[in-house]
């Protein structure tokens, strides 16, 4: 990671046309055929001189002023200039930077495209829904990723929900479950008074006093995380967090964080997605994702990988064991799913896909030596159509099988999947897409997945979007419950199946087979 510095100047230097002699033979002529091509301050400010790259490239080079606050130098000693780029340095003087500018390469052209093979198989029908969200919102927008926990030590499992958006800096909301249905906003949660937005809300026990605590990660206004004391009181934790003060650009906007133990110490640390958005140029947090270390009484950044360099899509098992991150695009017919279990990474690469590919949600549950089962939702665009993927690969000892649950041509993208435990050896998977559909496969036996009918959207958010899936078990029978929270803005012309109530949060209990 790329740590926050002022600028220091550095002498001058130029790295083109670079030589290379091969021993003493020969040295003069090479020596003075070298030093005779370096570039004089009149060629330097040609802008019309092209020169070539130790890659080949053409080039021109293009000066750029000093100008306080529009420039950091990264970590392997190229130019990050705002808000124009990244740049290889010619040259440097006291007051402007000569930077090369590639000229375009002639691209190759793509492999022609094919249209995808559907795999659409028919759906049963016995999935029996009952609805257990009683006292929970059917208005405003409840997005992104909320939490199950226990936050009152009452042994009933709890929703917590990051702010509301829209909601003029409302702190985390709480719902307490009563195991049978209904749910309860609970008033005496004390937040300290500060500025909030909407994003992603996780648990865990950070300090280790047996109460759970919290962690938000806010779009524009950063992370933070609360001390609990379990009976509602909850206390600024935040030293060494991404914090902006009124007035600061961001210095890190997310949407989905999660616990887990990165370094193995029994303290839970702290994993950020990061949405990149770029407005300050001197932000050290550029990487997709971002850890941060537990320390208990701060956090601190941890350096970076490249897993956590090209992060864009995150996925996490039940147990926190697991943690699925992915650049999420396709190279080379070639996608990689990153996978964190312990202190030890792994690499799965998913082939045969289309070029436009594009990832945009993971499920994952582990077991001993890891994640057993990932699954993927994809959309992608063929020649005539967009389409929608959802795989399952399974690990079968050292290897994985890959099995299409479905691929039909739509635009819907699904936005989020979990796996739902349902009994011994017995998952369930479900997605939601961003009409807020929700749809059901159940797992019968080792290669065998069966499509169930849509679940019905109820009428309070027809045309809201899906954001978020969490499951957990909550009337403690065996069997998890499916948590989605929706989210729209409402349109300025009404049709009907508009998001009119702006979203909320829907709790179903699934039973097939009279199970």
């Amino acid at each position: 990671m790329v740590a926050p510095n002022s600028f220091q100047e550095l002498p001058e230097r130029v790295v083109m046309n670079r030589c290379i002699y091969p021993g003493l033979l020969g040295l003069a002529l090479l020596l003075s055929a070298c030093t005779a091509s370096q570039p004089n301050r009149q060629e330097l400010d040609d802008p019309n001189r092209t020169w070539i790259a130790e890659d080949g490239r053409e080039y021109r080079l293009e000066r750029l002023e000093k100008r306080p606050d529009t420039y950091q130098m990264t970590a392997d000693g190229r130019l990050r200039w705002y808000p124009g780029g990244t740049f290889d340095i010619e040259r440097e003087t006291d007051d402007a930077f000569y930077v090369r500018q590639y000229a375009p390469v002639p691209a190759v052209p793509p492999p022609e495209l094919v249209e995808p093979t559907p795999v659409d198989p028919a759906v049963e029908s016995a999935l029996t829904v009952t609805d257990l969200s009683q006292g929970l919102p059917t208005t405003g927008q409840w997005r992104d990723h909320l939490d199950v926990v226990d936050l009152n030590g009452d042994q009933h499992l709890d929703l917590l929900v990051p702010p509301i958006r829209k909601s003029f800096n409302m702190a985390p909301e709480v719902f307490l479950g009563q195991a049978d249905g209904h749910w309860q906003r609970w008033d005496n949660r004390r937040f300290p008074t500060s500025r909030f937005d909407y994003g992603a809300a996780a648990s865990a026990d950070i300090n280790g006093d047996g109460h759970a605590d919290v962690a938000v990660g806010m779009h524009i206004l950063g992370i933070r995380a609360f001390l609990g004391d379990g009976a509602g009181t909850f206390t600024e934790h935040s030293q060494g967090l991404p914090v902006p003060t009124a007035g600061q650009s961001p210095a890190l906007s997310s949407r989905q964080i999660a616990f887990v133990d990165w370094n193995q110490d029994r303290m839970p640390d702290l994993v950020v997605l990061n949405e990149r958005l770029g407005q300050d140029p001197k932000s050290p947090y550029r990487d997709g994702a971002v850890v941060f270390s537990n320390l208990g009484d701060h956090w601190q950044a941890l350096p970076t990988v490249p897993a956590l360099h090209t992060a864009r899509v995150m996925a996490q098992d039940a147990a926190r064991s697991v943690l699925l991150l992915s650049a999420g695009t396709v190279d080379a017919g070639q996608m990689v799913i990153s996978e964190r279990h312990g202190k030890r990474w792994t690499e799965h690469v998913v082939n045969h896909l289309l070029p436009s590919s594009q990832l945009t949600a993971m499920a994952v549950t582990a077991g001993k030596n890891g994640a057993d089962r990932i699954a993927l939702a994809y959309q992608s665009r063929s020649p005539k159509s967009w389409w929608l993927d959802v795989e399952l690969m399974t690990r079968t000892g050292r290897d994985w099988q890959r099995q299409t649950l479905i691929r039909i041509p739509v635009s819907l993208a699904i936005r989020d999947l979990h796996f739902l435990n349902v009994g011994t050896d017995h998952l369930q998977l479900a997605a939601i897409n961003a009409a807020g559909q929700i749809e059901i496969w159940s797992h019968r036996d080792k290669a065998t997945w069966v499509r169930h009918a849509p679940i019905p959207v109820p009428e309070w958010r027809l045309g809201c979007a899906g954001f978020g899936l969490h499951a957990a078990d909550l009337d403690a029978d065996g069997r998890d419950e499916l948590i989605a929270n929706v989210a729209g803005d409402p349109p300025m012309i009404r049709t009907g199946k508009d998001c009119t109530g702006e979203g909320g949060i829907q709790v179903l209990k699934l039973a097939t087979d009279g199970r």
